[in-house]
């Protein structure tokens, strides 16, 4: 199977300029990438944009290159709680095969 990722470019690409024109458009004013490993919101130029939840703000200035992949969240946390758990206590059995949260 062949597998390329795609950009995509804002909308107001200029119709009648020659292409040359509209690909230096959309290389400059992209908003999204859609990889393998998920879609990404990235900067007009490209470089991912950290999301809700990341290492950084999305206003601190600071953008990932790449290899960055999305935040990963879990939210049952009572997955391999046993009955008589705390909320964060595992036993000892979930520890010994599960990652710490």
């Amino acid at each position: 199977m062949y597998r390329i990722d795609r950009y995509d470019a804002m909308s107001d690409v200029p119709v009648d300029a020659p292409v040359e024109e509209q690909l230096a458009y959309c290389r400059t004013h992209l908003i999204r990438l859609n990889t393998r490993e998920g879609t990404f919101s990235v900067s007009p130029d490209g470089r991912p944009l950290p999301g809700p939840g990341d290492v950084a703000s999305i206003d601190s200035g600071i953008l990932f290159g790449k290899g960055w992949l999305p935040v990963e969240r879990y939210t049952n946390r009572s997955l391999f709680a046993g009955p008589a758990s705390a909320p964060n206590s595992f036993s000892k059995t979930c520890r010994s095969r599960c990652p710490p949260c």
